[in-house]
C-alpha cells in the first residue's frame, strides 16, 4: 500500500516536547509529513480547532507515552479521538516506568527510552507506519460511559463560554493532584446545561475514557452515601463499599486515583456537600455547578463564571420556544434579564399566541404592582416572570401546580400520581381533567413532560418556587397524597403501593412528619418483601428504606443525648441495624453455583444475582458469585463489563495471597481481552510475591499458558528457577518434572538430581511438633518461638518441668507472659522467685506499650508496697506513650488498679485523651471499662451512649453474628448504660428479628 503522508504527534510538553520536535524533524526528511502542536498558553497547552482537524486528516497518530502524557487530558483526547476515527496508532515509549492507558494496553509500542538506539527504533517505526492497517479499538473503549442528562428542548449552543469550559476542565498542567473547577453563575442562568453540553462534547469524553458521571447534590442532600454510591459503581465498584458516608469517602480515595473520569457535581449549595468527593487523583477531574463564590474560594476551585446568553443567543432561544418571530423578541430578552428559564417561560406563553407588545406590557404592569419600581435585578425578573407564567392559569389550576412542590426534587413523577393527589383534593376532577391541566403547564413550561408516559419533573428553581408556594400547606398536602392511597388506617402499607410509592413512601413519611408509620412500616417483613418483589427481586429499594429510617432514628437518638435523656429509640436504631446485617448474611449463604444455576433455569434475572452479589460481605464469595454471573448470565454489554470490573475488584480485596490468586486465574478465563490482560499482569505479580517456593512455581506454570509465545517463556523461566529452590527432594523433582512438560527438556533434565544441601534440610520446618523436636531446632530464636507456643498450652506439671528452659529464653514478652502464667502454680519463695524473673524481662521489652501493659498485668500479680511500686513504673512509662490508642489501652487496665489519690488525676487525663479518638466503638468500649473506677459516671455514660448510637450508625458490619456481638459485648452494658426498660426493647427486637422474619 503507498506510504501514509499524513502523521499527527501527540505529546506532552513537559517531557515529551524534545522527542516530539526530533521524530517530526526525521519523518519530514524521510519524506513524511507530520504535525505536532506547538502552542503554549501560560507554559500548559488546551484544545484546538487546529488539533481536531489535524487528527481528521493524519493518517496516523504517535503517541508519545510519557509520565505527564499519562494524567494529561489533552493526551487522553488526542488517543482517544484517533483510535475513534479509525486512525492507526503507534505508541512510543519515552520513559522506562511510563504508564500505559487502558485503551492502549492492547496495541505493541516502541521502546524511545534510549537516545542512543533512536536511529535503530526509527526505522523500525518507519517501517510500522509503512506496513501498518487501522487499529480497531477494543469495544468497552469505543464510547466513553455518561449518565449525564439530555440537552435539553431547543437547546442554543454557547460556543465561547463552552471553549471557555473546556480549558477549565482540559489541560496538560499534570502538575496538580486535585482538579477542581466551579461553575458559577444566579438561578437560571442556565448553569446546568452548560455543564450538560459539555458532558456531551465529544472531545471531553475521549479525554475521560473510564467515564462522565453526573452526581445531582441539591440544598439538602441528607447522607452522600447513595451519590457516592452512583459514582462508585459508575466506575466498575461494588455498591457495598458505600454504605455510609465515611466509608463512601476512603472508598472513593482508594478508587479515584486509577480512573480517568470527569465528575460533575450539578446544584452544589455547600462546600461540606463537596469534600467528601474529592480525592488525590490526578487523572481525573471535579466540576460543580453552584452559585454561591465563596465555595470556589473555601475549596481552592478554579472557577468560570456564566454570564447571562448573549443577545443574539437569547433572542434565538426565544424564537424556538414561541416558533415564530416577533419584533418584540430583542426587547423581551432584555428585560427578563438574558436569563435561559425566564426566556423559556415567556417563549412558552408567547407560543400560546399573545404577541410580545401585549407580553411586554403586562410584565412592565405586574413588576410595578409586585416591586413598587421598575424592575431592573435579573432574580426579580425571574421571580415576576415565575408569577406571570402561573398567574395564566385559573386559580383552582394554580392552587393545584403549588402542590407538585410535595414531591421529591429531580424526580420523573408518574401521571397517575398527581391524579390521585389532584383529585383528593378536588373530587369534582376527572383524569381528564387532570391531564388537560399537566397538558397546560407543559405548554406554559411550568413543568417539562415526558411524551412517551405524561410523566413529569419541574427545574430546581421551580420545585423551590412551588414549595414557597405552598407554605404552610406542605405538610397536610403530603399527608393527602398519603391518605390518597391508604384511605383506611388498618391497612398496611404493602397493600396499597403502587410502584411509584413503593420507592418513594418512606420520603413522604419524613416530609409529612409521620414517625410512627415510619418505624411501623419496618415492624414487620411485609414491607420488606413488597420491596423486594418491585425491585426486581433485590433488596436495594429496601435497603433505601431502611436507611433513611436510620437515620432519622439516630438523629433522634443524638437529640435524646444532647437533651441528657436516655436514648431510648436507639432500641430501634439496633433493629435496623439487625435487619442490615441480616440481608446481607443471606446474600452471603447463597452458594454461587446455586446462582449461575439459577441464571441458567432462567429462575433469576441478571439483575436480581448482581444486585444479591453487591451485598455479598466476604470479598471471596463475592467474586465467586460474579465469576457464576459472568458464566451462566445472560448480560448486556454494559453488565458485562461491569461484571468483570466488579469480579476484579472483589478477587483483588481477598486476603489470603493463595486464594486470591487462584481466583484471579479462574477469573481470567471469563474476562475480555482488555480487562484480561490487567488482570494476568496484576496476577503475575501476585505469583511472584509467593514465599513458598513450590506455590509459586505451580502458579507461574498455570500462568504461562494464558500469555503469548514470547511471556510464556519468560514466566515458565521464572517457574523453573523457583522450582529449582524448593527444598522438598520429592516435591522439586515433580515441580521441575511439570515445567519439563512446557520447556526444552535440556533446560530441566540437569535440575532434577537435589544438592546434598537440599537433602539435609528437609522437614525443617516439622521439627516443632512436639517438644524432643523443639529441642533438635538448631536455631537459636526459631526453637524459642516454637518453646514459647507450647508452653501456652502445656498442662500445669509439664508446665513446671519445663521451667528451667524457659527462663532461658531471649524474647522477652513471651517469656514474661509465660512466667506470669507459670507462677500461679507456685507459692511462697518459688513464686516470688518466677515473678523476679518475668519482672526482668518485662523491663527488657523495647516497645513501651508493650511494656507498660506487661507491668500492670505483672503488678496484678504483687501485692503492698511491690504492687505500687510496679504500677507507678508502668504509669511513667505509659505516659510517655506517643499513641494515644495505645496510651488509652494501658491507662484504662491501671486507673482501676490505682489508689483513690492517683486515680481522679488520671481518671480525667484518660477521659479527655479518649474522647479525641474518631472511632466510635473504640471510644465506648474503653469508656466504658473505666466507669467501676468513676466516681461520677454521668458525663461518662453521655459519652458512651453517643459514641455507641454513632458507632451503630456508622460501622460497616457485614454479619448478623458481628453485630449479635457488639450488643452482647459485656464492656458496654455492664455497668449498664441503659434502663432495664430500654434493654427489655433491645433484647425484643433482636429475638424478632432473629427468630420471626422470614427471607426471600
Amino acid at each position: 500500500m503507498p506510504a501514509p503522508t499524513q502523521i499527527f504527534i501527540s505529546y506532552a510538553r513537559k517531557d515529551g516536547r524534545e522527542l516530539a520536535l526530533r521524530l517530526q524533524a526525521d519523518l519530514q526528511n524521510a519524506g513524511l509529513s507530520a504535525w505536532l502542536d506547538t502552542n503554549e498558553i501560560d507554559g500548559g497547552a488546551s484544545w484546538s480547532s487546529d488539533i481536531e482537524q489535524a487528527i481528521e486528516d493524519c493518517d496516523v497518530t504517535l503517541t508519545l507515552l510519557s509520565r505527564a502524557s499519562f494524567i494529561s487530558e489533552i493526551c487522553r483526547a488526542e488517543q482517544l479521538r484517533a483510535l475513534r476515527k479509525g486512525k492507526r496508532v503507534i505508541p512510543l515509549l519515552v520513559q522506562p516506568d511510563a504508564d500505559r492507558p487502558l485503551h492502549l494496553e492492547h496495541l505493541n509500542y516502541r521502546d524511545f527510552t534510549d537516545t542512543t538506539q533512536f536511529d535503530e527504533q526509527f526505522v523500525t517505526l518507519l517501517t510500522d507506519i509503512r506496513e501498518g492497517k487501522a487499529t480497531n479499538l477494543p469495544t468497552n473503549r469505543q464510547q466513553t460511559p455518561n449518565n449525564a442528562p439530555k440537552l435539553p428542548e431547543n437547546f442554543v449552543a454557547r460556543l465561547e463560554e463552552l471553549t471557555a469550559l473546556r480549558r477549565a476542565v482540559m489541560g496538560d498542567d499534570t502538575d496538580r493532584k486535585v482538579a477542581l473547577t466551579a461553575l458559577r453563575g444566579m438561578g437560571g442562568i442556565g448553569k446546568s446545561v452548560m455543564a450538560t453540553a459539555l458532558c456531551h462534547d465529544e472531545i471531553v469524553q475521549a479525554a475521560f475514557p473510564d467515564g462522565i458521571i453526573w452526581l445531582t447534590i441539591g440544598r439538602t442532600p441528607g447522607s452522600l452515601a447513595e451519590t457516592m454510591k452512583i459514582l462508585g459503581t459508575a466506575l466498575g465498584d461494588s455498591a457495598a463499599h458505600y454504605d455510609t458516608e465515611a466509608t463512601g469517602t476512603s472508598r472513593l480515595r482508594d478508587l479515584l486515583p486509577h480512573k480517568s473520569a470527569l465528575i460533575v457535581l450539578d446544584d452544589a449549595w455547600d462546600s461540606k456537600h463537596i469534600e467528601p468527593f474529592l480525592a488525590d487523583a490526578p487523572r481525573c477531574r471535579f466540576l460543580f455547578t453552584t452559585r454561591d463564590g465563596s465555595i470556589a474560594l473555601a475549596l481552592g476551585a478554579g472557577e468560570i463564571r456564566l454570564d447571562v446568553m448573549k443577545p443574539a443567543q437569547a433572542v434565538e432561544l426565544l424564537r424556538d420556544w414561541a416558533r415564530r418571530d416577533d419584533e418584540a423578541l430583542p426587547e423581551i430578552a432584555d428585560r427578563l434579564g438574558y436569563l435561559p428559564l425566564a426566556l423559556k417561560l415567556a417563549g412558552a406563553r408567547l407560543r400560546e399566541g399573545i404577541i410580545g407588545v401585549d407580553w411586554l406590557n403586562t410584565f412592565q404592569h405586574v413588576s410595578q404592582i409586585k416591586l413598587g419600581r421598575r424592575s431592573t435585578d435579573a432574580n426579580d425578573n425571574l421571580q415576576v416572570c415565575f408569577d406571570l407564567s402561573t398567574n395564566q392559569l385559573v386559580e383552582a389550576d394554580r392552587s393545584l401546580y403549588f402542590t407538585l412542590g410535595v414531591f421529591p426534587e429531580d424526580v420523573w413523577i408518574p401521571q397517575v400520581v398527581v391524579t390521585r393527589l389532584w383529585r383528593k383534593l378536588d373530587s369534582a376532577l376527572t383524569d381528564f381533567d387532570c391531564k388537560e391541566i399537566l397538558t397546560d403547564l407543559a405548554r406554559l413550561a411550568l413543568i417539562e413532560r415526558r411524551a412517551d408516559d405524561g410523566a413529569f419533573t419541574l427545574h430546581d428553581l421551580l420545585h423551590d418556587y412551588t414549595r414557597e408556594k405552598l407554605a404552610g400547606q406542605r405538610i397536610p398536602t403530603h399527608h393527602t397524597l398519603l391518605s390518597a392511597y391508604n384511605p383506611a388506617p388498618e391497612k398496611s402499607w404493602h397493600e396499597t403501593a403502587d410502584s411509584y410509592l413503593c420507592d418513594y413512601l418512606v420520603y413522604h413519611l419524613i416530609q409529612a412528619e409521620r414517625a410512627d408509620d415510619l418505624s411501623a412500616l419496618f415492624a414487620n417483613h411485609d414491607w420488606m418483601h413488597k420491596r423486594f418483589e418491585q425491585s426486581g427481586y433485590t433488596y436495594i429499594g429496601f435497603l433505601d428504606d431502611l436507611t433513611q429510617a436510620w437515620e432519622i432514628a439516630h438523629v433522634e437518638a443524638l437529640r435524646q443525648i444532647d437533651a441528657d435523656q436516655e436514648p431510648t429509640i436507639i432500641a430501634q436504631c439496633i433493629r435496623y441495624a439487625l435487619i442490615q446485617t441480616s440481608i446481607n448474611s443471606i446474600a452471603a449463604n447463597y452458594p454461587p453455583k446455586l446462582i449461575g444455576l439459577a441464571l441458567e433455569a432462567e429462575l433469576w434475572t441478571s439483575e436480581r444475582a448482581l444486585a444479591m452479589a453487591e451485598i455479598v460481605p466476604n470479598a471471596e464469595h463475592k467474586a465467586n458469585v460474579y465469576l457464576y454471573i459472568l458464566i451462566y448470565g445472560k448480560l448486556s454489554n454494559n453488565q458485562r463489563i461491569d461484571t468483570q470490573k466488579a469480579a476484579l475488584e472483589a478477587a483483588l480485596n481477598i486476603t489470603d495471597r493463595y486464594r486470591k490468586l487462584e481466583m484471579l486465574i479462574l477469573l481470567a478465563e471469563r474476562m475480555d481481552e482488555e480487562i484480561k490482560t490487567n488482570l494476568l499482569i496484576v496476577s503475575l505479580r501476585a505469583a511472584m510475591d509467593i514465599g513458598d517456593k513450590n506455590s509459586r512455581a505451580d502458579f507461574l506454570l498455570r500462568l504461562a499458558q494464558k500469555f503469548d509465545e514470547e511471556q510464556r517463556i519468560q514466566i515458565l523461566s521464572q517457574a523453573l528457577a523457583a522450582a529449582k529452590m524448593i527444598e522438598s527432594n520429592s516435591k522439586r523433582k515433580k515441580t521441575l518434572a511439570r515445567v519439563a512438560n512446557h520447556m526444552k527438556p535440556n533446560t530441566v533434565l540437569k535440575d532434577l538430581k537435589p544438592s546434598q544441601s537440599q537433602i539435609n534440610n528437609i522437614n525443617r520446618d516439622l521439627l516443632s511438633r512436639d517438644l524432643n523436636a523443639v529441642n533438635a531446632i538448631k536455631d537459636k530464636a526459631s526453637q524459642e518461638r516454637a518453646l514459647l507456643t507450647l508452653a501456652l498450652h502445656m498442662d500445669d506439671e509439664l508446665l513446671i518441668q519445663k521451667l528451667e528452659s524457659l527462663k532461658s529464653i531471649g524474647h522477652k514478652y513471651w517469656k514474661s507472659r509465660v512466667l506470669i502464667r507459670l507462677a500461679d502454680f507456685k507459692q511462697g519463695d518459688q513464686k516470688r522467685e518466677i515473678l523476679k524473673e518475668a519482672l526482668i524481662a518485662a523491663n527488657m521489652i523495647q516497645t513501651k506499650s508493650t511494656r507498660a501493659q506487661t507491668l500492670a498485668v505483672l503488678a496484678g500479680n504483687m501485692e503492698g508496697s511491690q504492687k505500687a511500686k510496679i504500677l507507678n513504673q508502668s504509669l511513667k512509662i505509659a505516659l510517655e506513650i506517643k499513641s494515644t490508642p495505645n496510651q488509652v489501652r494501658v491507662l484504662a487496665k491501671l486507673v482501676i488498679m490505682l489508689e483513690d489519690d492517683q486515680k481522679i488525676d488520671l481518671l480525667t487525663n484518660v477521659v479527655r485523651a479518649v474522647r479525641t479518638t474518631h472511632d466510635e466503638y473504640w471510644r465506648a468500649n474503653m469508656l466504658s471499662k473505666l466507669l467501676p473506677a468513676s466516681e461520677k459516671p454521668a458525663p461518662l455514660i453521655h459519652d458512651i451512649r453517643l459514641a455507641l448510637c454513632t458507632h451503630i450508625m456508622n460501622i460497616k458490619i457485614n454479619k448478623r453474628k458481628d453485630l449479635h456481638y457488639l450488643i452482647a459485648e459485656e464492656s458496654i452494658f455492664t455497668p449498664p448504660i441503659f434502663s432495664p426498660n430500654t434493654l427489655d426493647q433491645i433484647a425484643e427486637h433482636v429475638m424478632d428479628v432473629c427468630n420471626n422474619w422470614r427471607w426471600q
